[in-house]
């Protein structure tokens, strides 16, 4: 339980730090409207095991439109924290959003599927061609 909470609060501190290189790698600094931030667990690829996330979405205004964006970050086995984007979101139905992602082991792409009232989502994410992939979910949360 005390590993548990020391991880969580290291993900909590990581945010600011995330949010500097998501200006650089998504795009510029824009006003944001917060969408949400989900605490929950997605597939580590290379440990092969569902590994702790949490993920921030929010909105950006684009020109006439908005833009989804968000920063991740999961925990590996040594307890290393992994950071990573999505960008270039878009909603393919009213609870269906698919964006592209970026960390240290890749870039891919991502679907969330979000329960009506947004509370939660099943997702999947895909490396690039769509050749390795895993399952991605999550509860909103602090």
């Amino acid at each position: 339980m005390q590993k548990l909470l020391i991880t969580l609060l290291l993900l909590l501190v990581s945010t600011g730090a995330a949010a500097q290189k998501c200006q650089h790698l998504c795009g510029p600094n824009l006003p944001h409207v917060d969408m949400g931030t989900y605490i929950g667990s997605l597939y580590h690829g290379i440990e092969d095991r569902m590994v702790p996330a949490k993920i921030t979405i929010w909105q950006e205004p684009i020109g006439g439109g908005r833009r989804r964006q968000g920063e991740y970050f999961f925990v590996e086995a040594d307890e290393r924290v992994i950071e990573g984007f999505i960008f270039d979101c878009n909603w393919l139905s009213d609870n269906l959003l698919k964006c592209q992602w970026k960390d240290l082991y890749g870039k891919g792409l991502v679907d969330f599927e979000f329960s009506p009232d947004r509370s939660s989502f099943n997702g999947r994410w895909y490396k690039e061609y769509r050749a390795v992939g895993g399952p991605w979910n999550g509860k909103k949360g602090n």
